[in-house]
């Protein structure tokens, strides 16, 4: 039997709107859609039993806003396809079924690449495919299938700019390769924007990835990023990703 603490680390995507179907009589869910946020709170996603009538529907005191962890302790089918992005719509025939797309529903959304912004006057070019938050410690996290970009932003005020670089060398020099030993190293610097990184291979319980750890660099300034990557083929996705991020 799970319980909410089984989702106490389950990403803060932001509220979701679900009806009382499940919410309440705690049916499992068997039609889902995630829409354009209403505001910074909203996950955009639409949760239903799948058998609810229009009239039912239509009443909005049969539906309500609910923290994730509450419909996750109700359906933990749920996990995964909550970290999808805005447009993504999945139904299935009933509680024992698979899930898959819903054909032929549209529930907004786009994959434009474009700039957001990652603390102070920090951005970067993503595609709005990503689901996007910040974690614990502060680190923005942009996630979709197959792919995941977290980076933090340091301030090294102390120190002068060329002793940030230097010390960024050196840990990249000095790292120990015991563990994850470096398949790729680069340095990317130009116009004053200083660019310098490595790939390595990790892996978990699930599956084996890349990740490019790549430092941007300007004055005292430091974009600390790490781009994961399931495969191979998305190596350029990952460097051309870091060579966005800088100052606007």
């Amino acid at each position: 039997m799970n319980d909410a603490g089984s989702f106490a680390n389950f990403p803060p995507i932001g509220f979701l709107i679900a009806t009382k179907r499940v919410a309440e009589d705690e049916n499992k869910v068997c039609f889902l859609y995630r829409e354009e946020p209403m505001d910074a709170q909203d996950s955009g996603w639409r949760v239903f039993a799948g058998d609810e009538s229009q009239a039912y529907l239509d009443n909005p005191e049969n539906s309500g806003i609910y923290n994730p962890t509450v419909i996750l302790t109700i359906d933990p089918s749920l996990r995964d396809l909550l970290l999808q992005p805005v447009g993504s719509a999945f139904e299935r025939e009933d509680p024992t079924a698979e899930w898959k797309p819903a054909e032929g529903f549209a529930a907004g959304g786009g994959d434009e690449i474009g700039w957001q912004g990652i603390g102070g006057a920090w951005s970067l070019q993503i595609s709005g495919i990503f689901e996007r938050y910040e974690d614990e410690e502060g680190d923005h996290v942009f996630v979709t299938e197959g792919r995941t970009v977290r980076i933090a932003i340091w301030d090294f005020s102390d120190k002068e700019p060329a002793e940030v670089l230097a010390m960024h060398k050196e840990f990249i020099q000095n790292r120990d390769e015991s563990e994850h030993p470096t398949v790729e190293s680069f340095d990317l610097s130009e116009d004053g924007v200083a660019r310098i990184g490595f790939i390595v291979l990790e892996s978990d319980e699930a599956h084996t990835y890349k990740v490019l750890y790549g430092y941007t660099i300007i004055g005292r300034e430091v974009a600390q990023g790490a781009y994961y990557f399931d495969n191979d083929t998305d190596r350029e996705w990952a460097l051309s990703t870091w060579n966005s991020v800088g100052v606007n």
